[in-house]
């Protein structure tokens, strides 16, 4: 009896041996087939990624990608493992996206106890997508057409006149933390697509504010603080004054100053005008008070010292460069040049480009029949005045552009 039990202890211990066997062998195999897929997927990330930076710079991004793989080990042999790139993705949520990238990974791994119950290799696939997103121009300012960034001025913007201002395509930024950071006065009235304050605002008036502004917003920065100022031009500078009937053609260059005071036209052939007065800093640069006008398009009118008064009863015509550096920007104030800019427009006058005075007081002033800005204008703080339509037409491509650099993205 006893040599019966003791035969069937040793039956019983053999299959625990065998079971724990199994056991082992499915940790040992789950284990190479855990650590084959998490390297397999580390190779297709590196190998993605390496190839969307390939795509960004004009490279051949598929051996690229081959390379970085076989660095993982993973060498495309056909055999034991093969690596697939594709451009587009070939699945997912960026089928059809030309700067998306696909790797995938099938690698084949034969088990060693498991081979023992499943006698076929185990193929695992590991995928991955990458993005380049090329360099390109953008819009500044998120939208905002009007923007006003003194950080705690009451009456940063400031509506001041009876007229009407309406934002078309655009919004309206101000970022002073001031309670009444936006201010009107009159019985005007404001309308954007949107109207965001840092603080908040009044109205002592009995203007209107369309929609009603969302206040204890974030602020920003300076938008266009990347901007570098236009090289100084070598030799003096000349003085422009057109105080007569005659028309007056001007080339880009170095001013002290230009003025139109008289009845004559002044017409500024295309380039950038630096205007820099070398005895004082103080006064007006650039001006127009007569009932002449001013022709400058394709321009860029840069202030390193003075101010901008166009307020006569002339008009004035002035459009940004349509490429190179300052493509969209139409008048631009030294960063350190507090001078003032006072725009009045008639229904003739035409602005087109962004207006950048980071430390200048912006006023513009709506008389008689509607005057159209298509312009983004940023200013140290901003007025709009006046007992006329002014209307800011805010087209990005027609305004100034950051040029923003190539991107790399691991979307899945």
């Amino acid at each position: 009896m006893k040599k019966s039990e003791s035969g069937q202890a040793l039956i019983f211990i053999v299959l625990v041996f065998v079971g724990l066997l199994g056991f082992v062998g499915l940790a040992i195999d789950g284990g190479r087939l855990f650590s084959e897929r998490r390297q397999a997927q580390n190779a297709a990330d590196n190998a993605a990624l390496a190839a969307a930076r390939a795509l960004c710079i004009g490279q051949d991004f598929t051996s690229v990608a081959l390379t970085i793989a076989a660095a993982n080990g993973f060498d495309n042999n056909g055999t034991t493992n093969s690596v697939t790139i594709n451009r587009p993705p070939t699945s997912g949520g960026y089928t059809g996206d030309s700067n998306g990238l696909e790797v995938i990974i099938i690698s084949t791994i034969h088990g060693s106890f498991f081979s023992l119950v499943y006698r076929n290799p185990i193929q695992e696939t590991s995928r991955s997508i990458s993005r380049c997103t090329p360099s390109h121009l953008d819009a500044v300012g998120d939208g905002n057409a009007i923007i006003a960034l003194h950080t705690t001025q009451s009456g940063s913007l400031s509506l001041t006149g009876n007229g009407n201002v309406t934002v078309d395509n655009g919004g309206v930024f101000v970022n002073s933390n001031s309670t009444s950071a936006m201010r009107l006065t009159a019985n005007g009235s404001i309308t954007a697509d949107t109207i965001s304050i840092v603080g908040g605002w009044s109205d002592t008036g009995d203007g209107s504010v369309t929609p009603t502004p969302t206040t204890g917003v974030a602020p920003i920065t300076d938008p266009l603080a990347s901007i570098a100022a236009p090289t100084q031009p070598g030799g003096s500078c000349t003085t422009i004054s057109l105080t007569g009937n005659d028309d007056v053609t001007i080339d880009p260059g170095y001013y002290c100053s230009i003025s139109v005071t008289g009845n004559g036209s002044l017409i500024m052939n295309p380039g950038i005008y630096y205007i820099q007065n070398e005895i004082s800093a103080t006064g007006d640069e650039l001006l127009a008070t007569g009932n002449g006008n001013i022709i400058a398009h394709n321009v860029m009118i840069y202030c390193k010292t003075g101010g901008i008064r166009l307020t006569g009863n002339g008009d004035f015509d002035i459009t940004a460069p349509t490429s190179g550096p300052y493509a969209g920007l139409a008048l631009f104030m030294d960063r350190a040049n507090s001078s003032a800019i006072i725009l009045t427009g008639n229904g003739n006058s035409v602005s087109v480009g962004t207006i950048y005075g980071s430390a200048s007081a912006i006023t513009l002033t709506g008389n008689g029949s509607t005057t159209v800005f298509n312009s983004q204008i940023i200013g140290k703080t901003i007025t709009l005045t006046g007992n006329g339509e002014i209307n800011v037409d805010y087209d990005p491509n027609q305004n100034f552009k950051i040029n923003v650099p190539p991107s790399i993205d691991l979307l899945e």
